[in-house]
Order: C-alpha cells, then sequence, then structure tokens
C-alpha cells in the first residue's frame, strides 16, 4: 500500500472511531499489536496491511471501495467472509455469530432500509425464534465445519450462555426489520425436516427431541401463515411474502442502507459471503426483482394458494412422524 493510499485510511480510520474511544489503544485493541506498532501506522510510518485494512472496515462500518476510491468499479470489490476458524467449535460459532450481528445491527440502525432476500431453506432469522430449532441449527453447523465424532448425539450439545444471549438480540432484531420482501422456495421447509430425519436415522436424536423439533416447526408455520395473513408482525413491521413458481436455487439477499449496499450469498448455515458493491449489487437486486415476475404476491391476496402453500410445509412437517427418506 501507497504512502497515499495508506493516509486515506488514516483519515478514515479517524473518522470512524468513536470520539470517546483514543484510536491507539483502540488500534491495539482491534489489531492485537503493540503501541508502537500502531504508533508507527498513525503517523504514516509503516503501511496498514491488506488484512488489517478488512477488519477495521468491518468493524468500523466503512467501505474500502470508498476509502481506495476505485476508478473502475467494475474492477474490484470488497468481499467479506469470516474465514479464521479457531479449534474450538463453540468458541468459533460465537465469534461467527458476533460478526455476523454486529453487521445486521449496522443495517438494522441505518434509518432507510430497503431488503429483499430468496430462500430455499430457513434461515438464522426465523430459526432463531425458537429454542431447539436454533440448537439443531448449531449442531448441524458443527457436522458441516468440523470432523466431529460420528456417535456424538444432539443430547450431548451445550450452547454457550453468551450464544443464547446473542441468539436473542439477533431474534429482537430480526423481528424489527421492516419493509423486507421474502421470495420462497414452494418447499422451503423440506430441508430441515430432511436435516432433522437424517440424524433421528443414525440415532443420534431421540424421539423426544424429534417431537419438539416437530412442535417447533409448527409453530414456525403458523407464524408464518400469520405474517402471511397480517402482512406485518406483533411490533408492525411490514412483510411481503412472494411464492415462487420456479426453484429457488439458493439462500440471497440484498439491502440498501443509507449510502450503502450489500448483498449475502450462503454457501454455508452461519457464514455468508458479503459483497459491498454498487454494481453487482444492484446486478443482484435486479435478479430478485426478475424472479418476481415468476412469483405470486401471497401476502393479503391469492388466499387460496397461501392456504396451499401452508398445507404443503405442514404436511412436510407430518412426515417427521412417518418413515425417514433417504433419497
Amino acid at each position: 500500500m501507497d504512502s497515499e493510499l495508506n493516509k486515506a485510511v488514516i483519515k478514515k480510520v479517524l473518522e470512524s472511531i468513536p470520539k470517546h474511544i483514543k484510536p491507539i489503544d483502540y488500534l491495539m485493541d482491534i489489531l492485537c499489536i503493540s503501541r508502537e506498532s500502531a504508533y508507527r501506522r498513525m503517523r504514516n510510518d509503516i503501511a496498514f496491511t491488506l488484512d488489517e485494512v478488512a477488519k477495521l472496515s468491518f468493524k468500523l462500518n466503512f467501505s474500502v471501495d470508498n476509502v481506495i476510491g476505485v476508478q473502475n468499479i467494475k474492477e474490484r470489490f470488497f468481499l467479506d467472509l469470516q474465514t479464521e476458524q479457531l479449534v474450538d467449535p463453540k468458541s468459533n460459532f460465537l465469534s461467527t455469530l458476533q460478526d455476523y450481528y454486529q453487521y445486521i445491527e449496522w443495517i438494522h440502525k441505518t434509518p432507510h432500509v430497503e431488503a429483499m432476500a430468496s430462500l430455499n431453506r430457513l434461515n438464522l432469522f426465523f430459526l432463531a425464534q425458537s429454542p431447539m430449532l436454533f440448537k439443531f441449527y448449531y449442531y448441524t453447523w458443527i457436522h458441516h465445519t468440523y470432523n466431529v465424532p460420528v456417535n456424538c448425539p444432539f443430547s450431548k450439545i451445550k450452547l454457550l450462555p453468551e450464544v443464547i444471549d446473542l441468539k436473542n438480540q439477533f431474534k429482537a432484531v430480526a423481528s424489527s426489520f421492516n419493509n423486507c420482501s421474502y421470495i420462497l422456495d414452494r418447499n422451503i421447509f423440506e430441508n430441515i425436516v430432511r436435516e432433522i430425519q437424517y440424524y433421528r436415522g443414525r440415532n443420534l436424536l431421540s424421539a423426544e427431541e424429534v417431537l419438539e423439533l416437530k412442535g417447533e416447526l409448527s409453530e414456525l408455520v403458523n407464524y408464518f401463515q400469520k405474517l402471511m395473513q397480517n402482512g406485518q408482525n406483533d411490533s408492525g413491521f411490514v412483510y411481503n411474502f412472494y411464492l415462487s413458481m420456479l426453484n429457488v436455487e439458493l439462500n440471497a439477499s440484498y439491502a440498501s442502507f443509507g449510502k450503502e449496499v450489500a448483498s449475502q450469498y450462503w454457501i454455508s448455515s452461519v457464514n455468508p459471503i458479503i459483497i459491498r458493491n454498487y454494481e453487482i449489487s444492484n446486478l443482484h437486486k435486479n435478479w430478485i426483482e426478475s424472479m418476481k415476475k415468476s412469483s405470486i404476491l401471497i401476502t393479503h391476496s391469492n388466499e387460496l394458494l397461501q392456504v396451499e402453500f401452508i398445507n404443503k410445509q405442514r404436511e412436510h412437517i407430518e412426515n417427521l412422524s412417518k418413515d425417514l427418506v433417504y433419497y
């Protein structure tokens, strides 16, 4: 990084750090560097590394593109994906969830938010509503992220108190997003039902645990139905649901907040790829908007189709009480 570019980073860092916090102390804490190293960076004696700039941009909520002053936005963009994997799954999950919560809270606190998403499976916004489903979410994340013992049962999994507290905070923030539009796959509940059946088939879930999960899924379907009928939750925040006539290929979302935009793509349950680039995000927005052309609004309308959709999800949930499905 050249000297002029580093000066731009220093200026942005000074603008973004809260006034009551000393910049040197902040850099020492966030970047885990010595006081002398922090001073040398702020004096422009040595440059910030790309990794340090990325970490500061995430923690202080500023765009790297804006700092760099990209001349041709088509050639560069800022991509954010948490790749640090701690040895301990509990600590790693907490760290990942903290980073994602901070990002969501940042969007939530920004006025004039526009948010839309395509969903082919239940995401954290909805699973955080239910304690057992959230725990199962964590359980499957461990299996997908770590090479855990094949005989590790669901009953042995314990959530850190900090994770439970963060889940409740996430639940509150997720429930207070306004003007959200969701394009739903017709079988959005089917994937999690198959996952529960799979772990039950391996005797990692007890019959009682399956019944608890089934009960919470039923409550979640009722919650979906209420949102579709009323067009808003109990706090008055507006939701619009569209039912896709085609298969929804992936979980993805677009958000415009203040002067920022962001697109998220989920390659795993917790770790989204976040792209904060106007051109790419606007292309993504256009893609989601085009999906509406093959979708039908079922909020405050199309009651017959709405009932068919809800009954289909209840049918998937009822399959938990039937023979296991392996195909």
